[in-house]
């Protein structure tokens, strides 16, 4: 009747004999068909040694968090119609699972074509689904890691992505207990679940408006394993008046193709032919803007779905000589395994002076700009350190500060990502001598 596909994330020293007690029962009773079991190293370890499996499990590793990948291969194995999603969590529930399987059995013959089911406990968590294997695959099946970073919950992205007429809950009188976690991991799972209820309530639009308030600015080379997500975050907004310009800074990798996916009229994109670095990226792009109010997102870096109806509100109520509003953003940082996990926050403080800044020069962000402000700087500052690829994030706060002033707006609705290979991170040990070379310039500057 189903095939399982059963996710396994650590140790497996007790896992075959469960798995072998629970599916000789499950088979005989005509509940499962077939199995693909997907084993992930637990983080730091090496991946699981091979083992042999009875009544013909498959077994596939998945390594670096691809979980989606992982599941849409699966699928692509079973031969049955109905799908159950597991995780191996639940054959310390054997008698539950096995109870909830002859429910389903049973009410998969009253549901609507194409639909799928989420079994939920009383609390309304979500436990596992139960998916209708050739609606899956119509939709496109599971999400890869960079459409989708928290790969770990593939399922629940799917599940919030799908139409509503294609959703059935089942609801079990039962709520299994799940150890706390750290504060950090608490936060993770607000976080998800967060992003995944803007997911279902604001579907992308397919329309594009003549005159945006707000234009997002995406600079990026070789983003393609983070920009599908970065993208994904910005059309998923509940406020849809925007338009986003990808400006590609000369990539040699897939990141075009990756853009390309993406079938919405909002999205522009601009490519050049020769990397020359972000700041001559936001300066073929700005010019190009319909938005009054210009938001600069990284590629690495995504918005909670609420990012800009908060940038909507805020800009109407500064006055005109506001050139710049900023706020509070998250950071995450990838484990060994290439999970993410929620670090810091790091909250904004009020910039009282062009002085305040130069004293200070930590990066501020998310920055809205006011168009027009840019129009009167000339743009992001290119300067001869670094030819304009360094620090142009701090540059041109202190360009504007020189004849506007700024406004921080409380609000954490911007996530920056960690990265090794990030070119702040890369080049780390330049702000010494860059802070010694910019201090000079205002000195003489003002002599």
């Amino acid at each position: 009747m189903f095939g399982m596909i059963l996710r396994h994330a650590g140790s497996i020293l007790q896992l075959r004999q469960a798995l072998s007690q629970n599916l000789s029962i499950w088979m005989k009773r005509g509940l499962v068909e077939d199995i693909v079991l997907l084993i992930g190293s637990a983080s730091g370890s090496p991946t699981p040694p091979k083992l042999e499996w009875t009544h013909g499990i498959q077994r596939t590793d998945v390594s670096g968090n691809h979980w989606g990948d992982a599941m849409n291969n699966a699928l692509n194995q079973l031969s049955s119609h109905w799908i159950c999603s597991v995780s191996t969590d639940w054959l310390s529930h054997p008698t539950i699972l096995e109870d909830t399987l002859i429910k389903l059995k049973q009410q998969i013959q009253m549901l609507p074509q194409g639909a799928s089911i989420r079994v939920e406990g009383k609390n309304q968590r979500p436990l596992f689904c139960c998916w209708n294997g050739p609606y899956v695959k119509k939709h496109g099946g599971w999400p890869s890691k960079k459409e989708w970073p928290f790969s770990e919950q593939a399922d629940d992205f799917l599940w919030s992505t799908l139409p509503f007429s294609a959703k059935t809950r089942v609801t079990l009188d039962w709520n299994p207990l799940h150890p706390g976690g750290s504060v950090w991991e608490r936060e993770k799972q607000k976080w998800i679940d967060h992003f995944l209820g803007g997911l279902e309530q604001a579907q992308p639009r397919q329309t594009a408006t003549t005159q945006p308030t707000i234009s997002i600015l995406l600079p990026v080379y070789n983003g393609a394993d983070t920009i599908s997500w970065t993208i994904t975050s910005a059309l998923y907004q509940t406020h849809p008046d925007f338009e986003l310009i990808v400006i590609d800074d000369g990539s040699n990798d897939t990141t075009a193709k990756e853009v390309r996916k993406f079938d919405d009229p909002r999205i522009r994109w601009l490519p050049r032919p020769v990397n020359r670095g972000k700041v001559y990226c936001l300066n073929e792009a700005w010019q190009k803007t319909r938005g009054k109010w210009l938001l600069e997102l990284d590629a690495d870096d995504w918005l909670s779905p609420e990012a800009l109806a908060w940038v909507q509100r805020s800009v109407q109520e500064v006055p005109p000589e506001v050139a710049l509003l900023y706020g509070d953003r998250i950071f995450w940082q990838e484990d060994p395994t290439g999970r993410l996990i929620c670090r810091t926050y790091r909250k904004g403080y009020p910039i009282q002076s062009f002085q305040h800044y130069l004293n200070d020069l930590t990066p501020v962000g998310p920055r809205i700009y006011r168009r027009e402000a840019i129009c009167q700087i000339g743009g992001w500052p290119v300067d001869d350190y670094g030819e304009g690829r360094l620090y142009e994030d701090i540059r041109v706060v202190l360009k504007l500060l020189e004849t506007h002033q700024i406004r921080y707006v409380p609000g954490s609705h911007y996530h920056v990502r960690l990265r090794a290979d990030s070119v702040s991170h890369k080049n780390a040990n330049h702000f010494s001598a860059w802070k010694e070379w910019l201090l000079c310039r205002y000195s003489s500057n003002r002599s």
